[in-house]
C-alpha cells in the first residue's frame, strides 16, 4: 500500500463528470499513498497531505491502487520527498485557470499541476514515464492505469 498510486472515481460530483468526459477515463483524480493513513494529492484547494479515509466510502468513490513495478526503496523515500515539498494552498484563479485549461483541452503549461502531473512530473525525474507519447503536463490518472510502468489493481 504504501508508495502506491491511489485512482479516484468521485461518483456525484459535476467538476469530476466533466474531467472524465475530457480525459476518456473512468478516474477523475489520482494521489500518492505515503503510508497506510496518509495521503499527498493535488486538490482545487492545493497540495494537501490528507487521510486515506478521506476516499474509503464506496458510495462516494471507487478506487483502485496500483503500484510502480521498478520503484525501490532509495526511489520511494524521494519521490515522497518531492511530492511532500510541494504542500501548500493556490489561489482561487489559478485553480479556475486549470479546470478551464483542462476543460478545453488546453495543450499549453497549467498553472497549477493536475493530480496525475503532480505525480508524473516527479516520477519522470527517475525516469518513470506512464506515457511516452504525451508530455507529463497532460498524464490523465487513465493514463497512469494503464501505463506499462505501473501493475497491480486492489
Amino acid at each position: 500500500m504504501e508508495n502506491h498510486i491511489l485512482l479516484i472515481h468521485t461518483r456525484f460530483d459535476p467538476i469530476s463528470w466533466l474531467i472524465r468526459s475530457y480525459t476518456h477515463s473512468f478516474y477523475n483524480h489520482c494521489a500518492w499513498i505515503l503510508n497506510s493513513h496518509l495521503i499527498v494529492e493535488s486538490t482545487r484547494g492545493g497540495i494537501k497531505i490528507n487521510h486515506i479515509n478521506k476516499y474509503r466510502n464506496p458510495l462516494l468513490y471507487g478506487t483502485k491502487e496500483i503500484y510502480i513495478k521498478k520503484l525501490y526503496t532509495p526511489e520511494r523515500k524521494l519521490i515522497n520527498n518531492l511530492l511532500t515539498n510541494q504542500v501548500g494552498s493556490i489561489s482561487y484563479i489559478k485553480r479556475f485557470i486549470t479546470f478551464i485549461y483542462v476543460a478545453m483541452n488546453k495543450k499549453q503549461k497549467h498553472p497549477i499541476p493536475t493530480c496525475s502531473n503532480f505525480i508524473a512530473k516527479e516520477c519522470i525525474k527517475l525516469g518513470i514515464n506512464f506515457n511516452p507519447l504525451k508530455d507529463t503536463e497532460f498524464i490523465t490518472p487513465g493514463d497512469i492505469e494503464v501505463s506499462a510502468e505501473v501493475s497491480g489493481g486492489y
